[in-house]
């Protein structure tokens, strides 16, 4: 195995770097970041021998419940026909890269409303902002091989079915295949790095794309300053094999470890309805934990930063405190928050990363980047959405989220809530008022939006804060957050459209919105066409 490791590292080399940046407080995870250099050689790594994983018995998901709070447990029977992954992995640390071989069951639910002629996986490590490495190996469905279709720079696995799949069934895929991260990888802030024996990487297995609009949805995504995943629940289950004693985080829950003797151990990891898997392994890391509202919140630190440790296990649980008391549980037994060199932080279905710049003790910025990071778990993870085309949908909701956070902590009235409201409506004003400076819909894409400085940031971020404080007040916080619980209530686990929180609001407070929406949101399915003519009729006459 490591003579065909050195001999794959050889085939696969890429190159990227690492940027500092500076956290003002407000505006987390919008900094500039490098895209990782694509690879120099398109040469496929050779065949890969893994063991076969075992038959799956799909009508059993009681060995999942550990991984939901035990209110929540009844949730997981949701998906006894739904998606599933059964994975076996190995993970190694070689001289020049951290490896991952695998195989994996996956039963794909045909719930579309269409009779299907093909299944799609995305490959999301081969995404070129993310710079790493995915290829797949002995694709079998129903014990016969198919031979699957490489597209779009190789982020998709097209595989076609002998026989169409009605809609209403299910087909099992079976797949090998293989994750590299070379050493000194550091992209899209990171979202998958290989820095000081510290391995991470988001979506290190192949997973189902997703299905609408009569189509797969096949974008290779371009921004490094967005997650390129796009994903539909599903429960996983995963026996991951690694050395022995080295430091492992994953989302979900580690219900069984066993010692293999041979100086490895297999660690078998369930989850409830996730999105997808994110891994943070090796390095030299401590854990401090605590419990709030049925869910241990674990912190992950680097030696000597235990008492920023301390700090940031206090505003992980205040601020699980505060969403769940504000919008409605997070339904998981499990949150972990890992230090990582990520120049602010990023979150991933039930585990979030903050970076090991700011890791200290009462550091403004720190605080409230983990509380933002932490609201994605509501808005991102569990109400979900295609974050390259609306990526207003949860970042701007989250970017608020900030307020909720520091209303609970602080009070209602108090001078860091004020100051937070004050600061994104000046920081907006001055966006608006710079030169060369686009005030775009909060509904455009973010390819478009990075084309500009600061678009971004400012448009889906700062606005986007500024937009729902306006909303706020408009409807009065009785109205507006009633809006809001029953749009989480309704959506959870599941995946919006831009014209899903103005359907709830207009609900909660018997108002209709749509000029309001289209005045800071732009166009999007649902609003109403009579309201969006006269708005623009108004505009060409004023122009």
């Amino acid at each position: 195995m490591k003579k065909l490791v050195l001999f794959l590292i050889s085939l696969l080399i890429a190159a990227c770097g690492t940027q500092r940046s500076v956290d003002d407080g407000r505006i987390p995870t919008i900094q500039p970041s490098l895209t990782a250099v694509p690879h120099i050689t398109s040469t496929p790594p050779p065949h890969i021998d893994v063991p076969a994983v075992e038959p799956v018995d799909w009508s059993n998901v009681a060995h999942h419940a550990p991984a939901m709070r035990d209110d929540y447990m009844s949730d997981i029977d949701d998906w006894v026909d739904g998606n599933r992954y059964y994975v076996k992995a190995n993970l190694e640390f070689t001289p020049t890269a951290g490896i991952i071989t695998g195989s994996q069951r996956v039963r794909f639910m045909n719930d579309t409303g269409d009779t299907l002629n093909d299944i799609v996986f995305r490959l999301y490590p081969n995404s070129p902002d993310l710079g790493g490495r995915m290829r797949i190996y002995d694709v079998n469905i129903d014990g016969q091989t198919i031979e699957g279709t490489y597209e779009e720079r190789d982020t998709v696995f097209r595989i076609p079915l002998s026989e169409p799949l009605e809609t209403g069934n299910p087909v099992e895929i079976v797949m090998d295949f293989i994750t590299i991260a070379e050493r000194g990888l550091n992209s899209s802030y990171g979202r998958y790095t290989f820095i000081n024996d510290h391995l991470t990487i988001e979506g290190w297995y192949p997973v189902l794309a997703v299905y609408e609009n009569g189509d797969w949805w096949t974008l290779a995504h371009l921004s490094g300053a967005t997650d390129p995943h796009y994903v539909e629940t599903a429960l996983h289950e995963v026996f991951m094999t690694h050395a022995e004693g080295m430091p492992f985080q994953i989302s979900g829950v580690i219900i069984d470890e066993v010692d293999n003797g041979d100086g490895t151990v297999t660690k078998q990891i369930v989850t409830g309805p996730m999105r997808y898997s994110f891994l943070a392994a090796g390095g030299d890391m401590g854990t401090i934990s605590e419990v709030a509202d049925g869910t241990t919140v674990n912190v992950h630190y680097l030696p000597g930063d235990e008492r920023g440790a301390e700090w940031i296990l206090e505003v992980g649980v205040n601020s699980l405190k505060a969403f769940n008391e504000a919008y409605g549980d997070y339904p998981f037994a499990e949150l972990d928050i890992v230090e990582n060199v990520t120049p602010t932080g990023v979150e991933f279905p039930g585990l979030v990363i903050v970076a090991k710049e700011n890791w200290q003790a009462g550091h403004l910025g720190v605080e409230i980047t983990t509380a933002h990071e932490v609201a994605h778990q509501w808005w991102y993870s569990l109400v979900h959405n295609d974050q390259p085309n609306h990526l207003w949908i949860d970042e701007s909701l989250t970017s608020f989220s900030e307020q909720t956070y520091l209303r609970y902590v602080y009070g209602e009235e108090s001078q860091r809530v004020l100051d937070h409201i004050q600061g994104s409506r000046s920081s907006y004003n001055f966006f608006r008022g710079s030169p060369g400076t686009v005030d775009f819909p909060m509904n455009t894409p973010a390819d478009t939006l990075n084309q500009y400085p600061g678009g971004i940031g400012f448009v889906v971020y700062v606005k986007g804060r500024v937009f729902y404080s306006e909303l706020r007040e408009l409807l009065g916080p009785e109205d507006f957050m009633e809006g809001i619980r029953s749009y989480f209530a309704e959506n959870k686990y599941g995946i919006v459209n831009s014209g899903e929180i103005i359907q709830h609001m207009e609900a909660a407070s018997g108002r209709e919105l749509d000029a309001f929406f289209y005045e800071w949101v732009g166009d999007f399915e649902g609003l109403d066409p009579e309201v969006k003519a006269q708005i623009d009729g108004e505009n060409q006459r004023q122009n």
